[in-house]
């Protein structure tokens, strides 16, 4: 299920988003793709051992759960 949430991260958010992700370094996403997809996959990943990967992951989780949208979608079963 894909669920839109309109908004989500403020002006401000996104804007200090935007300046990590300037200065971050970023992988070759074939790199953590299956056998298979290697052939296709054809983007940039955040490398996950960056520092900014765990500042960026905790603005963006810390908004979803108070996000009553992602509350609700979240908890369906």
């Amino acid at each position: 299920m894909l669920v839109i949430i309109p908004d989500l991260l403020n002006s401000t958010q996104v804007e200090a988003v935007c300046s990590v992700l300037r200065q971050s370094k970023f992988t070759n996403g074939r790199r953590n793709a299956g056998s298979d997809a290697r052939v296709e996959k054809n983007n940039l990943e955040l490398a996950v051992g960056e520092d900014s990967f765990d500042a960026l992951n905790d603005v963006v989780m810390a908004t979803l759960e108070q996000n009553p949208i992602y509350l609700q979608a979240a908890s369906r079963r």
